[in-house]
């Protein structure tokens, strides 16, 4: 049986797991990366392993390694290197022995981030999958949008990947506009909230959406829940918008790694409560 063709995606999925587990000191991390990942693509059926006996697969060489794979796992090491995640080395290490690739170090930013498990903005793929698992009815914009502010912070690109998140964050937001509007029973008060957020600044269309709520928002917050839906909601878009209106305007501010990561880490708590509360209006009108 031939083997199947395996999604680079997914190889970086299979070095991130490797990498959230404490590594050996005394052998070369790189190989032991490569030896993981071989492992999980024979397991799930992806590579064909050689036999040391009948049944038994040879999983500890690197020989017999596809040359397609090893790259693709450097391509994803030199990736995580240039983001600052992992250093080539390891401590206490001198001359050509371990101070250098094969042998690395992740780092204490990199162990933050691989230890967050569910999103790793690393992990552009598996972000995307639990999004959509945990929003299966998020828009399609939206995940376009987050997806390309994911690909902003894999390449250091912290300033588009801020600017991505904002513009996510306030599509989310549109969504949430149509379905205040689609909840409005009264034709008048219907036909004044589209006047009042219709080509509005999106700060204006927020302030307008909680209008309307506000008078719901004990029952909203009950049914959800949450102690305070408006609370949670406002302070991050609020960061988020901020942030995404300071990198998208010629004012010289630069965004860190980690402000870039906080907020790839703070929208999916943003966008679920977002689709709560859109799922909540879809059975219960406003007046």
């Amino acid at each position: 049986m031939a083997a199947q063709k395996i999604d680079s995606q997914l190889i970086r999925h299979w070095v991130y797991q490797t990498l959230q587990k404490p590594l050996q000191t005394h052998t070369a991390q790189l190989e032991q990366v490569m030896l993981s990942v071989y492992g999980q693509a024979v397991k799930e059926g992806y590579a064909q392993p050689r036999l040391i006996a009948p049944g038994i697969p040879d999983l500890t060489s690197l020989v017999n390694i596809p040359e397609e794979l090893q790259n693709s796992v450097r391509e994803v090491i030199w990736s995580l290197i240039i983001q600052g995640a992992i250093v080539p080395g390891v401590p206490n290490s001198f001359g050509t022995s371990g101070s250098g690739l094969p042998f690395f170090t992740v780092t204490e930013w990199g162990k933050e981030c691989f230890k967050t498990g569910e999103y790793v903005p690393f992990d552009s793929a598996q972000y995307i999958k639990r999004l959509k698992s945990e929003i299966p009815t998020i828009d399609s914009d939206t995940v376009l949008y987050i997806r390309e502010s994911l690909d902003g912070f894999r390449a250091g690109t912290y300033l588009s990947c801020a600017i991505m998140t904002g513009v996510a964050s306030e599509k989310t937001l549109l969504v949430l506009r149509s379905e205040v509007e689609a909840a409005m029973a009264a034709s008048q008060r219907k036909q004044q909230f589209a006047r009042d957020t219709k080509d509005r600044p999106i700060k204006r269309v927020y302030d307008e959406i909680w209008k309307r709520l506000d008078p719901v928002h004990e029952e909203l917050a009950k049914a959800l829940g949450k102690e305070d839906v408006r609370a949670e909601l406002s302070g991050i878009f609020d960061l988020i918008r901020k942030t995404r209106n300071d990198a998208g305007h010629p004012t010289g501010r630069s965004i860190s790694r980690d402000e870039a990561h906080a907020l790839l880490l703070l929208f999916p708590m943003y966008c679920k409560n977002a689709y709560e509360t859109m799922g909540w209006l879809k059975s219960n009108p406003l007046p």
